[in-house]
Protein backbone atom coordinates (compact mmCIF):
# COMPACT_ATOMS: atom_id res chain seq x y z
CA UNK A 1 0.00 0.00 0.00
CA UNK A 2 1.55 3.36 -0.92
CA UNK A 3 2.17 6.08 1.61
CA UNK A 4 -0.65 8.63 1.74
CA UNK A 5 -0.48 12.31 2.54
CA UNK A 6 -3.43 14.27 3.88
CA UNK A 7 -3.59 18.04 3.40
CA UNK A 8 -5.59 19.53 6.24
CA UNK A 9 -6.73 23.09 5.64
CA UNK A 10 -7.98 24.59 8.87
CA UNK A 11 -11.14 26.68 8.96
CA UNK A 12 -9.53 30.03 9.68
CA UNK A 13 -9.63 33.66 8.64
CA UNK A 14 -7.01 34.46 6.02
CA UNK A 15 -5.14 37.75 6.25
CA UNK A 16 -4.21 39.19 2.84
CA UNK A 17 -2.81 42.68 2.33
CA UNK A 18 -4.21 43.71 5.70
CA UNK A 19 -7.77 42.54 4.90
CA UNK A 20 -9.59 39.57 6.37
CA UNK A 21 -10.78 37.60 3.36
CA UNK A 22 -12.98 35.00 5.01
CA UNK A 23 -12.73 31.26 5.41
CA UNK A 24 -11.75 28.29 3.29
CA UNK A 25 -11.83 24.51 3.29
CA UNK A 26 -9.93 22.45 0.69
CA UNK A 27 -9.25 25.67 -1.21
CA UNK A 28 -6.36 28.12 -1.35
CA UNK A 29 -6.69 31.86 -1.94
CA UNK A 30 -4.31 32.89 -4.73
CA UNK A 31 -4.99 36.62 -5.00
CA UNK A 32 -7.60 39.36 -4.75
CA UNK A 33 -7.74 41.99 -7.51
CA UNK A 34 -9.68 44.84 -5.94
CA UNK A 35 -8.75 47.82 -8.10
CA UNK A 36 -12.23 48.00 -9.63
CA UNK A 37 -15.66 46.40 -9.70
CA UNK A 38 -16.37 43.36 -11.87
CA UNK A 39 -19.88 42.70 -13.21
CA UNK A 40 -19.32 40.53 -16.28
CA UNK A 41 -16.22 38.56 -17.18
CA UNK A 42 -14.85 36.03 -19.64
CA UNK A 43 -11.48 34.27 -19.88
CA UNK A 44 -9.70 33.43 -23.12
CA UNK A 45 -6.18 32.02 -22.88
CA UNK A 46 -4.10 34.17 -20.54
CA UNK A 47 -6.49 37.13 -20.62
CA UNK A 48 -9.51 38.02 -18.55
CA UNK A 49 -12.05 40.47 -20.00
CA UNK A 50 -14.44 42.21 -17.62
CA UNK A 51 -16.80 45.12 -17.26
CA UNK A 52 -16.24 47.48 -14.30
CA UNK A 53 -19.56 49.19 -14.90
CA UNK A 54 -20.80 51.52 -17.60
CA UNK A 55 -19.34 51.97 -21.10
CA UNK A 56 -16.05 50.11 -20.72
CA UNK A 57 -14.40 46.71 -21.13
CA UNK A 58 -11.08 46.05 -19.38
CA UNK A 59 -8.43 43.40 -19.96
CA UNK A 60 -6.18 41.65 -17.41
CA UNK A 61 -3.10 39.55 -18.18
CA UNK A 62 -3.31 36.28 -16.21
CA UNK A 63 0.17 34.96 -17.00
CA UNK A 64 0.83 35.31 -13.26
CA UNK A 65 -2.54 34.82 -11.49
CA UNK A 66 -0.99 35.98 -8.20
CA UNK A 67 -0.35 39.39 -9.72
CA UNK A 68 -2.83 40.06 -12.55
CA UNK A 69 -1.98 43.21 -14.49
CA UNK A 70 -4.31 45.43 -16.51
CA UNK A 71 -3.05 45.51 -20.10
CA UNK A 72 -5.83 47.13 -22.13
CA UNK A 73 -9.37 48.44 -22.37
CA UNK A 74 -12.15 49.13 -24.87
CA UNK A 75 -14.29 52.25 -24.51
CA UNK A 76 -17.74 53.22 -25.81
CA UNK A 77 -19.29 49.75 -25.69
CA UNK A 78 -22.33 50.76 -23.63
CA UNK A 79 -23.44 48.98 -20.46
CA UNK A 80 -22.26 45.37 -20.80
CA UNK A 81 -25.04 42.80 -20.36
CA UNK A 82 -23.22 39.64 -21.43
CA UNK A 83 -19.70 38.50 -22.33
CA UNK A 84 -18.95 35.13 -23.88
CA UNK A 85 -16.49 33.63 -26.31
CA UNK A 86 -16.82 31.26 -29.22
CA UNK A 87 -13.58 29.99 -30.77
CA UNK A 88 -11.18 32.92 -31.06
CA UNK A 89 -13.95 35.52 -30.92
CA UNK A 90 -15.31 37.49 -27.99
CA UNK A 91 -19.01 38.41 -28.11
CA UNK A 92 -20.25 41.40 -26.13
CA UNK A 93 -23.92 42.32 -25.77
CA UNK A 94 -24.62 45.77 -24.37
CA UNK A 95 -27.27 48.48 -24.22
CA UNK A 96 -27.11 52.26 -24.17
CA UNK A 97 -29.06 52.18 -20.90
CA UNK A 98 -27.36 52.61 -17.52
CA UNK A 99 -29.34 49.59 -16.32
CA UNK A 100 -29.40 46.85 -19.00
CA UNK A 101 -31.89 44.72 -17.08
CA UNK A 102 -34.44 47.56 -17.02
CA UNK A 103 -33.76 49.78 -20.04
CA UNK A 104 -35.89 52.80 -20.70
CA UNK A 105 -37.99 53.36 -23.81
CA UNK A 106 -35.78 54.01 -26.81
CA UNK A 107 -32.86 51.92 -25.48
CA UNK A 108 -30.83 50.11 -28.12
CA UNK A 109 -28.93 46.84 -27.69
CA UNK A 110 -25.90 45.85 -29.75
CA UNK A 111 -23.94 42.67 -30.36
CA UNK A 112 -20.22 43.36 -30.81
CA UNK A 113 -17.88 40.73 -32.26
CA UNK A 114 -14.17 41.07 -31.42
CA UNK A 115 -11.26 39.04 -32.74
CA UNK A 116 -9.35 38.17 -29.54
CA UNK A 117 -6.43 36.39 -31.19
CA UNK A 118 -4.04 39.09 -30.01
CA UNK A 119 -5.30 38.89 -26.42
CA UNK A 120 -4.95 42.42 -25.11
CA UNK A 121 -5.52 44.04 -28.50
CA UNK A 122 -9.14 43.35 -29.40
CA UNK A 123 -10.11 43.96 -33.01
CA UNK A 124 -13.75 44.88 -33.68
CA UNK A 125 -15.01 42.68 -36.53
CA UNK A 126 -18.69 43.59 -36.61
CA UNK A 127 -21.59 45.01 -34.61
CA UNK A 128 -25.30 44.27 -34.93
CA UNK A 129 -28.17 46.29 -33.49
CA UNK A 130 -30.68 43.65 -32.50
CA UNK A 131 -33.44 45.53 -30.78
CA UNK A 132 -34.81 48.98 -30.22
CA UNK A 133 -36.86 49.09 -27.05
CA UNK A 134 -40.08 50.93 -27.84
CA UNK A 135 -42.09 50.01 -24.77
CA UNK A 136 -42.02 48.81 -21.18
CA UNK A 137 -40.87 45.33 -20.20
CA UNK A 138 -38.25 45.23 -22.97
CA UNK A 139 -34.96 43.75 -21.68
CA UNK A 140 -32.20 41.48 -23.02
CA UNK A 141 -32.98 37.82 -22.45
CA UNK A 142 -30.91 34.62 -22.31
CA UNK A 143 -27.75 34.32 -24.40
CA UNK A 144 -26.85 30.73 -25.37
CA UNK A 145 -24.44 29.01 -27.78
CA UNK A 146 -24.94 25.77 -29.69
CA UNK A 147 -22.24 24.09 -31.77
CA UNK A 148 -22.51 26.62 -34.59
CA UNK A 149 -25.04 29.26 -33.57
CA UNK A 150 -25.26 32.09 -31.07
CA UNK A 151 -28.81 32.50 -29.74
CA UNK A 152 -29.82 35.69 -27.97
CA UNK A 153 -33.12 37.26 -27.22
CA UNK A 154 -35.29 40.19 -26.31
CA UNK A 155 -37.62 39.70 -23.38
CA UNK A 156 -41.04 41.32 -23.56
CA UNK A 157 -43.87 41.20 -21.06
CA UNK A 158 -45.30 38.23 -22.99
CA UNK A 159 -42.13 36.16 -23.54
CA UNK A 160 -38.93 36.00 -25.61
CA UNK A 161 -38.16 37.04 -29.17
CA UNK A 162 -35.33 34.77 -30.29
CA UNK A 163 -32.47 35.80 -32.58
CA UNK A 164 -29.89 33.41 -34.02
CA UNK A 165 -26.52 34.39 -35.43
CA UNK A 166 -24.57 31.90 -37.54
CA UNK A 167 -21.02 31.27 -36.40
CA UNK A 168 -19.46 29.36 -39.28
CA UNK A 169 -17.54 32.57 -39.87
CA UNK A 170 -17.82 34.49 -36.57
CA UNK A 171 -16.14 37.57 -38.01
CA UNK A 172 -19.08 37.96 -40.39
CA UNK A 173 -22.16 36.86 -38.40
CA UNK A 174 -25.49 36.64 -40.13
CA UNK A 175 -28.98 36.37 -38.68
CA UNK A 176 -31.01 33.25 -39.33
CA UNK A 177 -34.69 33.44 -40.16
CA UNK A 178 -35.83 31.24 -37.32
CA UNK A 179 -38.82 28.97 -37.71
CA UNK A 180 -41.85 31.22 -37.13
CA UNK A 181 -43.00 28.99 -34.25
CA UNK A 182 -39.86 29.92 -32.35
CA UNK A 183 -39.37 33.54 -33.26
CA UNK A 184 -41.54 34.26 -30.24
CA UNK A 185 -41.53 32.04 -27.13
CA UNK A 186 -43.72 32.46 -24.08
CA UNK A 187 -41.44 30.37 -21.83
CA UNK A 188 -37.76 30.51 -20.73
CA UNK A 189 -35.23 28.52 -22.73
CA UNK A 190 -31.72 27.06 -22.41
CA UNK A 191 -29.37 25.49 -24.93
CA UNK A 192 -27.00 22.56 -24.39
CA UNK A 193 -25.04 21.23 -27.37
CA UNK A 194 -27.51 21.37 -30.30
CA UNK A 195 -30.68 21.12 -28.22
CA UNK A 196 -32.97 23.83 -26.86
CA UNK A 197 -34.73 23.10 -23.56
CA UNK A 198 -37.94 25.03 -22.88
CA UNK A 199 -39.52 24.95 -19.45
CA UNK A 200 -42.70 25.82 -17.67
CA UNK A 201 -44.72 23.04 -16.05
CA UNK A 202 -42.79 20.48 -18.10
CA UNK A 203 -39.50 20.26 -20.00
CA UNK A 204 -39.56 20.22 -23.82
CA UNK A 205 -36.55 19.47 -26.02
CA UNK A 206 -35.97 20.74 -29.57
CA UNK A 207 -33.20 20.08 -32.06
CA UNK A 208 -31.74 23.49 -33.07
CA UNK A 209 -28.82 22.26 -35.16
CA UNK A 210 -30.62 23.93 -38.07
CA UNK A 211 -32.28 27.12 -36.73
CA UNK A 212 -34.39 27.43 -39.87
CA UNK A 213 -36.07 24.10 -39.10
CA UNK A 214 -36.43 23.46 -35.36
CA UNK A 215 -37.87 20.05 -34.51
CA UNK A 216 -39.36 18.69 -31.29
CA UNK A 217 -37.53 15.55 -30.15
CA UNK A 218 -38.69 14.79 -26.61
CA UNK A 219 -39.62 16.01 -23.16
CA UNK A 220 -40.04 15.28 -19.48
CA UNK A 221 -42.96 15.75 -17.09
CA UNK A 222 -42.13 15.89 -13.34
CA UNK A 223 -44.00 13.68 -10.91
CA UNK A 224 -45.13 16.69 -8.85
CA UNK A 225 -47.80 19.01 -10.19
CA UNK A 226 -47.93 22.79 -9.90
CA UNK A 227 -44.20 23.25 -10.48
CA UNK A 228 -42.73 26.10 -12.53
CA UNK A 229 -39.53 24.57 -13.87
CA UNK A 230 -36.19 26.31 -14.31
CA UNK A 231 -32.90 24.75 -15.47
CA UNK A 232 -30.31 25.82 -12.89
CA UNK A 233 -27.41 24.46 -14.98
CA UNK A 234 -26.12 21.57 -17.09
CA UNK A 235 -23.35 19.19 -15.99
CA UNK A 236 -22.05 16.40 -18.18
CA UNK A 237 -25.14 14.55 -19.45
CA UNK A 238 -27.43 15.94 -16.79
CA UNK A 239 -29.77 18.91 -16.37
CA UNK A 240 -30.33 20.20 -12.84
CA UNK A 241 -33.91 21.46 -12.71
CA UNK A 242 -35.44 23.43 -9.86
CA UNK A 243 -38.85 24.91 -9.10
CA UNK A 244 -39.24 28.68 -9.29
CA UNK A 245 -41.77 28.39 -6.47
CA UNK A 246 -39.41 26.50 -4.14
CA UNK A 247 -35.89 26.62 -5.59
CA UNK A 248 -33.92 25.44 -2.54
CA UNK A 249 -35.51 22.03 -2.03
CA UNK A 250 -36.39 20.74 -5.47
CA UNK A 251 -33.30 20.43 -7.66
CA UNK A 252 -34.18 17.41 -9.74
CA UNK A 253 -31.37 15.68 -11.63
CA UNK A 254 -32.47 14.68 -15.13
CA UNK A 255 -30.40 12.47 -17.42
CA UNK A 256 -30.33 14.12 -20.88
CA UNK A 257 -27.82 11.78 -22.57
CA UNK A 258 -30.68 10.73 -24.86
CA UNK A 259 -32.67 13.94 -25.56
CA UNK A 260 -35.56 11.86 -26.88
CA UNK A 261 -35.90 9.95 -23.60
CA UNK A 262 -35.24 12.14 -20.57
CA UNK A 263 -35.18 10.43 -17.18
CA UNK A 264 -35.08 11.79 -13.64
CA UNK A 265 -32.29 10.03 -11.72
CA UNK A 266 -31.99 11.93 -8.45
CA UNK A 267 -32.99 14.75 -6.12
CA UNK A 268 -30.33 17.14 -4.81
CA UNK A 269 -31.06 19.33 -1.79
CA UNK A 270 -28.75 22.36 -1.62
CA UNK A 271 -28.83 23.80 1.88
CA UNK A 272 -27.83 27.29 0.77
CA UNK A 273 -29.42 30.38 -0.72
CA UNK A 274 -27.75 29.84 -4.10
CA UNK A 275 -27.27 32.35 -6.89
CA UNK A 276 -25.53 30.48 -9.69
CA UNK A 277 -23.72 27.27 -10.61
CA UNK A 278 -20.70 26.29 -12.68
CA UNK A 279 -18.68 23.12 -13.10
CA UNK A 280 -15.26 21.82 -14.06
CA UNK A 281 -14.00 18.26 -14.01
CA UNK A 282 -15.75 16.25 -11.29
CA UNK A 283 -16.80 19.33 -9.32
CA UNK A 284 -19.84 21.58 -9.22
CA UNK A 285 -19.34 25.08 -7.81
CA UNK A 286 -22.30 26.81 -6.19
CA UNK A 287 -22.21 30.59 -5.64
CA UNK A 288 -24.35 31.39 -2.62
CA UNK A 289 -25.89 34.60 -1.35
CA UNK A 290 -24.09 34.66 2.00
CA UNK A 291 -21.94 31.50 2.30
CA UNK A 292 -19.33 32.01 -0.41
CA UNK A 293 -18.64 29.37 -3.07
CA UNK A 294 -19.50 25.81 -2.05
CA UNK A 295 -17.77 22.93 -3.85
CA UNK A 296 -19.51 19.62 -4.51
CA UNK A 297 -18.00 16.37 -5.78
CA UNK A 298 -20.22 15.28 -8.69
CA UNK A 299 -18.53 11.94 -9.40
CA UNK A 300 -22.04 10.58 -8.86
CA UNK A 301 -24.04 13.29 -10.70
CA UNK A 302 -27.36 12.24 -9.19
CA UNK A 303 -26.17 13.02 -5.65
CA UNK A 304 -23.35 15.59 -5.38
CA UNK A 305 -21.51 15.74 -2.04
CA UNK A 306 -20.11 18.94 -0.52
CA UNK A 307 -16.33 18.69 -0.12
CA UNK A 308 -15.06 22.25 0.28
CA UNK A 309 -15.74 25.95 0.11
CA UNK A 310 -14.23 29.40 -0.31
CA UNK A 311 -15.98 32.18 1.59
CA UNK A 312 -14.68 35.76 1.14
CA UNK A 313 -17.17 36.97 3.73
CA UNK A 314 -19.43 38.83 1.29
CA UNK A 315 -23.22 39.00 1.39
CA UNK A 316 -24.18 39.45 -2.25
CA UNK A 317 -27.19 41.75 -2.70
CA UNK A 318 -30.47 40.61 -4.19
CA UNK A 319 -30.71 42.28 -7.58
CA UNK A 320 -30.12 41.99 -11.31
CA UNK A 321 -26.30 41.84 -11.15
CA UNK A 322 -24.91 38.58 -9.86
CA UNK A 323 -21.43 37.14 -9.26
CA UNK A 324 -20.07 34.45 -11.56
CA UNK A 325 -17.25 31.91 -11.82
CA UNK A 326 -14.75 31.29 -14.60
CA UNK A 327 -11.87 28.81 -14.84
CA UNK A 328 -8.32 28.97 -16.17
CA UNK A 329 -6.15 25.88 -15.67
CA UNK A 330 -6.24 25.12 -11.92
CA UNK A 331 -7.43 28.59 -10.95
CA UNK A 332 -10.99 29.71 -10.23
CA UNK A 333 -12.01 33.34 -10.73
CA UNK A 334 -14.93 34.78 -8.77
CA UNK A 335 -16.36 38.09 -9.97
CA UNK A 336 -17.47 39.64 -6.69
CA UNK A 337 -19.23 42.72 -8.09
CA UNK A 338 -18.06 45.77 -6.11
CA UNK A 339 -15.40 43.66 -4.35
CA UNK A 340 -13.45 42.98 -7.56
CA UNK A 341 -12.09 39.54 -8.50
CA UNK A 342 -10.99 36.72 -6.18
CA UNK A 343 -8.68 33.99 -7.48
CA UNK A 344 -8.60 30.69 -5.61
CA UNK A 345 -7.83 27.03 -6.21
CA UNK A 346 -9.71 23.82 -5.48
CA UNK A 347 -6.95 21.78 -3.82
CA UNK A 348 -8.97 18.59 -4.21
CA UNK A 349 -8.95 18.98 -7.99
CA UNK A 350 -5.17 19.42 -8.02
CA UNK A 351 -4.80 15.93 -6.53
CA UNK A 352 -2.23 14.19 -4.34
CA UNK A 353 1.29 13.66 -5.63
CA UNK A 354 2.33 9.99 -5.67
CA UNK A 355 5.11 9.11 -3.23
CA UNK A 356 7.71 6.67 -4.47
CA UNK A 357 9.55 4.17 -2.25
CA UNK A 358 9.07 0.81 -0.59
CA UNK A 359 5.70 -0.50 0.45
CA UNK A 360 5.02 0.25 4.16
CA UNK A 361 5.17 -2.84 6.39
CA UNK A 362 3.11 -1.36 9.22
CA UNK A 363 0.94 1.58 10.19
CA UNK A 364 2.88 4.75 10.94
CA UNK A 365 1.62 8.24 11.85
CA UNK A 366 4.07 11.07 11.18
CA UNK A 367 4.54 14.53 12.63
CA UNK A 368 2.51 17.19 10.81
CA UNK A 369 4.29 20.14 9.22
CA UNK A 370 4.46 23.08 9.43
CA UNK A 371 3.65 23.26 13.11
CA UNK A 372 1.88 24.67 15.08
CA UNK A 373 0.29 27.98 13.98
CA UNK A 374 -0.26 28.05 10.23
CA UNK A 375 -3.39 28.22 8.03
CA UNK A 376 -2.48 24.85 6.48
CA UNK A 377 -0.70 21.75 7.71
CA UNK A 378 0.24 18.42 6.09
CA UNK A 379 -0.24 15.12 7.93
CA UNK A 380 1.45 12.01 6.53
CA UNK A 381 0.79 8.38 7.44
CA UNK A 382 1.63 4.89 6.16
CA UNK A 383 -0.83 2.04 5.65
CA UNK A 384 0.31 -1.53 5.13
CA UNK A 385 -3.11 -2.57 3.83
CA UNK A 386 -6.11 -0.74 2.47
CA UNK A 387 -8.07 0.64 5.44
CA UNK A 388 -10.57 3.30 6.42
CA UNK A 389 -8.91 6.19 8.24
CA UNK A 390 -10.51 8.43 10.86
CA UNK A 391 -8.68 11.61 11.85
CA UNK A 392 -9.78 13.22 15.13
CA UNK A 393 -8.58 16.72 16.01
CA UNK A 394 -8.80 18.11 19.55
Amino acid sequence: MKTERLLLICTAAILFNGLVLGQASNTTLISHWDQDSCYQMEIMGNHLYFSPGINELRILDLSDPTNAAEVGSVDSVGTVYELLHFGEYLYLISTNSDCPDHPSEGSIANLYVFDATAGSNLMLMDSIEFYDCNGSGCVPGPVEISDSTLFFSQSLAMGWIIYAIGAQNPSEPFQYDIDSNFTFLADPYWINDNYMYITWDDLKVYDVSDPTSIDSVGGWIPDSTGMVLNIAFFYSNYAYVNDWNDPRDTIQVVNISDPENLEQVGLWVVEYDYIDFNSKGDYIYVITRDSGVRIFDASIPSSPIEVGYFDPGIDFPIGDSKPELKFSDDHIFLSALNEGIYVFRNDLAVGIDPISGKMPSSFRFKQNYPNPFNPTTTISYDLAVASDVTLTIY
